[in-house]
């Protein structure tokens, strides 16, 4: 979905305003383009250690693990983010190196599917796909909600 109105209301009321209920309803709008996929887990992008401890929770694991629930498919932590400096308000050409993560030695054999609120450059997602492949991954998926104009 395109990063704007509704979906762009919807998306921050969880990211920055504690509407948990929400990461149900961005969940519902991935479940067309998952839904044919056969993926033995799912994770997510996660965020840094210092937002998820600020907001309390991790709003792409949100999602991730409300999808998981609505698809009958198991939801794991594979991915760990370095803590560093959030992508979000980054100028585009510091959005593209990207953030450092690494994949839990579970993700060996799985084949994966890593969730996302939005996607700007690419470059976190990348990173995750990345990580996972390097732990030894069967195969990965990627899906976000929404996709933002760079």
């Amino acid at each position: 979905m395109p990063y704007d109105g509704n979906v762009r209301a919807a998306v921050l009321a969880l990211k920055n305003g504690n509407d948990r209920r929400l990461a149900s309803d961005l969940a519902n709008l991935l479940i067309p383009l998952v839904d044919v996929l056969n993926i033995d887990v799912i994770t997510w992008a996660p965020t840094t250690k210092s937002r998820a401890h600020s907001r309390g929770y991790d709003h792409a694991e949100l999602i991730a693990r409300s999808l998981g629930k609505k698809l009958g498919v198991p939801t794991r932590k594979l991915l760990r983010r370095d803590d560093g400096v959030a992508q979000q308000g980054k100028n585009r050409a510091a959005r593209l190196v990207g953030p450092r993560v690494t994949a839990t030695p579970a993700a060996r054999g799985k084949r994966i599917l890593i969730v996302d609120d939005v996607v700007t450059t690419g470059a976190t997602l990348m990173a995750c796909r990345d990580a996972l492949i390097n732990a030894g991954a069967r195969s990965v998926e990627i899906v976000a909600v929404a996709g933002a104009r760079n």
